[in-house]
């Protein structure tokens, strides 16, 4: 019977330290997974975007990532398809060095492997081949569905100046565009890859633009950078604020700038982004606000927050 009570005890003992170097032999599969989601998101459009969402991915996994032990590539987008099923396809590989916790933390495990997948991403936009970190060495990647290798490309000539993407102070959330028939897209996508609000609406927020979200992806802010030529300029409108995809109100050039004959001598209105030096507009420390100066030296605050 003793013997019956050890024989058990051992086998108990054996899975319980065992099982560990089981999962870790399904980790690869799972990453790859992983990588696969992360390359398909509209959010992610550089090596540097994808190692943040892949890197909470692994995360999840319940890995540790070693320093310095995720390297991302990733090529320019391929333009793929046409009208409504028009996108873009870029692949990208990940190398990756981490560790899992085993036996309640005692030690853990190595998990050192490297996933090459293609991501699909119907109505994204293009964007260049990038590297995370900046300087390390570029991993070999997938080729496209072409059959081409994957290297750097130029923008399409045909890019339309209504794509674009913008996150929020924290990158919790981001607002996407996406030009459409009739109008644009526009769609608020969160960091875990599930989309808060979508809605078509006029084209009115340009590439061009600056742009800014509110946390809670209630507000988007959208300010003109151009010089002001109009002969009345007062009227001319600096910066829009919607609430989600519909305009909540405008904001007029005499409402932020007192020296007109300044900002016209100043080939633009905001400090940073005309003949006058300064920082640019931006985040407020909490995220909450949009500050900037304009040439004449005006400091304004622009709130994102939806006052209800």
């Amino acid at each position: 019977m003793r013997w019956l009570v050890l024989v058990g005890v051992l086998v108990v003992i054996a899975g319980v330290v065992s099982w560990p170097f089981v999962a870790i032999r399904s980790m690869p599969a799972k990453l790859e997974a992983a990588a696969s989601r992360t390359g398909t998101r509209y959010s992610v459009t550089d090596a540097s975007s994808f190692a943040e969402v892949f890197g909470a991915e692994l995360t999840a996994l319940g890995l540790t990532v070693d320093p310095e032990g995720l390297v991302v590539t990733m090529s320019a987008a391929e333009p793929i398809g046409d009208g409504a099923q028009a996108g873009i396809e870029r692949s990208v590989t990940a190398q990756v060095a981490a560790r899992r916790p085993a036996l309640f933390g005692a030690f853990s495990v190595p998990v050192v492997t490297t996933v090459k997948v293609r991501g699909v991403v119907q109505g994204g936009a293009f964007h260049h081949s990038s590297q995370w970190p900046p300087e390390s060495a570029r991993l070999p990647l997938l080729p496209s569905s072409s059959g081409k290798e994957a290297v750097v490309g130029e923008p399409p000539s045909s890019e339309s100046q209504f794509v674009w993407s913008v996150a929020s102070a924290d990158s919790a959330v981001s607002v996407i565009s996406l030009e459409a028939k009739g109008g644009c897209e526009l769609r608020c996508e969160q960091s875990d890859g599930g989309v808060k609000w979508a809605a078509m609406a006029p084209c009115k927020v340009k590439r061009t633009h600056l742009r800014f979200v509110s946390g809670d992806c209630e507000r988007l802010l959208a300010m003109d950078s151009s010089t002001i030529t109009a002969k009345f300029w007062e009227n001319t409108v600096v910066a829009t604020v919607f609430r989600r995809a519909e305009t909540d109100y405008e904001i007029n050039a005499v409402t932020v700038i007192g020296n007109i004959d300044k900002v016209r001598a100043s080939h633009g209105w905001l400090r940073g982004l005309s003949d006058v030096s300064g920082p640019q507009p931006a985040y407020g420390p909490d995220g909450g606000t949009v500050d900037f100066v304009t040439v004449d030296g005006r400091t304004h605050s622009i709130p994102l927050a939806v006052v209800k």
